[in-house]
């Protein structure tokens, strides 16, 4: 068993694997934002007719959960460096489609004192597919 564990192979392709499992939460977070589509119809578009969302989705987690262990060589600190902002981010992208019906883009990373504003004039529910 302490074979597998230090193998070459391992050390690679575990962090890929513990990345896209934090982009697939991402995206699953983003499918039930808006309950006027199907989430299991989003899901489907994401990942099988248009790959190229799920691979751009994929993108941010895969490399800091590699460049965590690289820094690090520990595996447990590569998956928090990759799933804490990947997670916040879905979250944010989850609650902006909630209330505005719009994904989060890169120009609103720029307006987040105004996001501020907004924000303390509406209650935040806590859903079942948040707590997962």
């Amino acid at each position: 068993m302490k074979k597998i564990l230090s193998s070459r192979s391992w050390r690679i392709i575990m962090p890929l694997i513990l990345g896209t499992y934090i982009a697939e939460i991402t995206l699953i977070l983003s499918a039930f934002a808006y309950p006027k589509l199907s989430a299991k119809d989003m899901l489907f578009s994401y990942v099988l007719e248009n790959g190229r969302i799920y691979l751009v989705n994929a993108i941010l987690p895969v490399f800091l959960v590699y460049l965590g262990y690289l820094l690090t060589r520990r595996g447990w600190v590569g998956y928090l460096l990759g799933a804490i902002p990947s997670l916040m981010i879905g979250m944010v992208n989850y609650y902006k489609i909630s209330l505005r019906s719009d994904p989060l883009l890169a120009s609103d990373i720029l307006l987040a004192a105004e996001a501020g504003d907004i924000m303390s004039q509406y209650q935040l529910d806590v859903t079942p597919e948040i707590a997962l």
